[in-house]
């Protein structure tokens, strides 16, 4: 982390700079080691080398051992974080450094949730009373055990950290003589996200994804259920159904029984593609769905996907974020991932996909994201800022926003930075979308027209805070090239009223 004071920066190797790291971020390699899932302090605190360094900031834990050679300050600097939580140090530096961007491809997962046990109130006998007690702040579940204490140990083990239990979303079922419906509640605005697999025609696995907390139910159903199953997620209110025909046309005197199983997390599932097609000169949309017909994939929105292939030994991985059915033209009746890909020349993993053909494998993961739905829900003048593909985390996300019940939306408008017109994605949807709903809002700025472009030119500017400040925006989403999201946040900083600004990884 580089200190913000320039007498403490040191002199990179060429090809070092940001540029470089933005460079290396892009190139597909898997900055994580790869080690996916949450880490405990535990292992944490094994990472605390030059070439094997972790550090968590702000409750995620990343691998910077490939960061060491570009962070302006120095790897010494940086060393000073390894293997601990180093949220107070980064704070004290770099508050301002959007991390969760900078290092987005070197996050392993969460660090695990802990409370902790101070042993020394076991030892002081409370006063006015006769019974000892241990106060747990704030009151918990708690789930393992407690080891024995290792008396040369004493000074580092006055309190010791215990994983705090999840607490699942509400299960709830009905049934009519040909259907079930089985029903998870989870918190408003939670944004869940699902993986459903079928083991059998009556066992199925449930998989929901609520930020970086994962929540799995087993199902073993009375009778046999027929497949797919069909999914419906309320954004809103948090509610998931997923909804079975029953096999024989039958009231059951249950749904039959499930359990919760802990681990899971982030993993890869073989998909193939099943169309692609052309949209422009360097853009072409990509559809997949599961090679086994046993899983179904629903992503919340906000969030993204990593693609990953293998070629000559070497994995290529690139994250891109699914857009809804309706911003494709090739749609299929089975589960599938819609994406919207933008070759690039420089960067290998566009071009492989550009060149996979139909029944083809990918592997996706499962998926991946900081986005929470509910730091937009008490806002109603809210802003986008996309350049180039970085439109695609947007598209569901203002679909939500213009049906969103709760607080309704007074103002969405989206400011879309792209070079010439034939690169604007979605330009005739989104024209048709401002004439259905006033309140939606388009400005299209073109640094490079040509001669017949009437709209805007030009590049992002100061002159966005007027408008932004004139329709009493309150927040800002930002996704594109990391100098461009850097540039966007520099202007925001600057508005006389406050702009919230909420950045994606472009």
């Amino acid at each position: 982390m580089a200190t913000g004071n320039p007498r403490n920066k040191v002199a990179l190797k060429p090809g070092f700079s940001l540029v470089g790291w933005i460079r290396l971020t892009n190139s597909g390699e898997d900055l994580t080691g790869g080690r996916k899932g949450s880490v405990s302090l535990e292992e944490l605190k094994r990472h605390d080398q030059v070439d094997d360094c972790w550090m968590a900031i702000r409750g995620k834990v990343y691998n910077v051992t490939r960061y060491m050679e570009y962070h302006p300050g120095g790897s010494e600097q940086l060393i000073r974080g390894a293997g601990k939580d180093a949220t107070n140090l980064f704070d004290e530096y770099h508050a301002w450094v959007n991390i969760e961007q900078l290092l987005a491809k070197c996050y392993i997962g969460p660090l695990k949730h802990a409370i902790t046990l101070n042993l020394s109130d076991l030892d002081e006998k409370p006063k006015n009373s006769r019974k000892s007690s241990l106060t747990l702040s704030p009151p918990t579940t708690m789930i393992g055990s407690l080891s024995p204490i290792n008396e040369t140990e004493k000074s580092d083990t006055s309190a010791i950290q215990v994983p705090l239990a999840q607490t699942y979303p509400r299960f709830d079922w009905i049934q009519r003589k040909n259907d079930l419906t089985v029903y998870f509640y989870c918190k408003s605005f939670s944004n869940p996200g699902i993986i459903i697999e079928q083991i059998c025609d009556k066992e199925f696995k449930v998989t929901i994804f609520i930020g970086n907390d994962v929540y799995i139910f087993q199902f073993s159903f009375f009778k046999n259920l027929k497949w797919p199953a069909s999914i419906k997620v309320n954004q809103e209110t948090g509610k998931v159904e997923i909804s079975f025909e029953k096999e024989e046309a039958d009231l059951w005197p249950s749904y039959g029984m499930h359990e919760k199983i802990t681990g899971g997390g982030y993993s890869y599932c073989e998909f193939i593609i099943i169309e692609k097609e052309p949209i422009n000169h360097d853009s072409f949309e990509l559809i997949l769905r599961p090679k086994s017909d046993k899983i179904i994939y629903f992503i919340s929105l906000g969030h993204h996907v990593d693609l990953k292939l293998s070629v000559e030994g070497q994995n290529v991985m690139r994250s891109y974020t699914p857009i809804p059915a309706r911003y494709v033209s090739l749609r299929n009746s089975l589960p599938q991932l819609n994406f919207l890909i933008k070759k690039y020349y420089k960067r290998k993993m566009s071009n492989l996909l550009y060149e996979r053909s139909s029944n083809e494998s990918i592997l996706v993961s499962s998926q991946c994201g900081y986005f929470q739905l509910n730091s937009l829900k008490s806002h109603v003048n809210i802003a986008f800022i996309s350049a180039g593909s970085g439109i695609t985390p947007f598209c569901g996300l203002i679909d939500h926003l213009l049906e969103r019940f709760a607080n309704k939306v007074e103002n969405v408008v989206l400011y879309d930075y792209n070079k010439t017109k034939e690169d604007i994605w979605f330009y005739d949807l989104f024209n048709e979308m401002t004439e259905k709903d006033k309140r939606f809002k388009v400005n299209y700025v073109l640094s490079e027209p040509n001669e017949s472009w009437t709209g805007e030119t030009g590049k992002i500017s100061e002159k966005i805070l007027d408008e932004l400040q004139k329709l009493d925006v309150t927040v800002a989403m930002i996704c594109g090239p990391l100098p461009f999201t850097a540039e966007a946040l520099k202007i925001l900083s600057a508005s006389s009223k406050k702009i919230e600004a909420i950045s994606f990884q472009g």
